[in-house]
């Protein structure tokens, strides 16, 4: 049962950096305005991209072939499992995400100033992000996560998260983790022959080719 926590990992592993580096390249890339209205603005960017089933979608392929690299008896069982967690996920992020937390509680903006971003000359201005810089940031940020997942030591903080999760799951646990070995080599394997361009081309972040 852990090699479909190694394909939970994945997901959970992908929508935080997806999200993060679109959040991330908001806060980077409009200069115009207060940093709270940078802030709403990249919280609504951020909203609009989990409600798009497109992307979700696309990760559900890249989710599908990690899963194929499992015994067939296992894949059933992967597949429905790490679409749960996909979508568990982005309703952590949505949640995490929203105005009021990423915004508000963090000082960037009180509530009584919320109202500027819904200006719809305000929208438009942000949305006017230069398309390039999207693109060139957010293929640098999940190069440099590919990068680090070479690395044996964030190779093994991923075992070790997935074996926490063996001693914390309802199943055999000694089975769990003799899967995470097993097929935890392969899975890594597989995520990092993930090219950075496509997954940004999924977020819309880069024109497709």
């Amino acid at each position: 049962m852990m090699n479909m926590k190694m394909m939970w990992s994945f997901g959970i592993i992908l929508t935080l950096l997806l999200l993060h580096v679109d959040a991330r390249f908001d806060f980077m890339s409009i200069t115009r305005g207060t940093r709270c209205n940078s802030c709403l603005e990249a919280s609504r960017k951020a909203d609009k991209a989990l409600k798009n089933k497109d992307m979700f979608n696309d990760v559900n392929v890249l989710s599908n072939q990690v899963c194929q690299s499992l015994p067939s008896d296992l894949q059933s069982k992967c597949l429905r499992k790490s679409s749960d967690q996909i979508e568990q996920s982005r309703v952590q992020m949505q949640e995490i995400f929203h105005e009021q937390n990423l915004c508000n509680k963090t000082g960037l903006c009180f509530d009584e100033v919320t109202d500027v971003i819904d200006n719809k000359n305000s929208s438009e201005n942000t949305n006017c992000v230069n398309r390039a810089d999207e693109c060139s940031d957010c293929t640098y940020a999940i190069e440099n996560f590919i990068y680090q997942l070479a690395d044996p030591k964030v190779k093994n903080k991923v075992t070790d998260a997935a074996l926490d999760y063996c001693d914390e799951s309802e199943g055999n646990r000694k089975r769990c983790k003799q899967a995470v070995y097993r097929y935890g080599r392969i899975v890594l394997h597989k995520l990092e022959q993930v090219k950075a361009k496509d997954l940004c081309m999924v977020l819309n972040l880069c024109d497709v080719i």
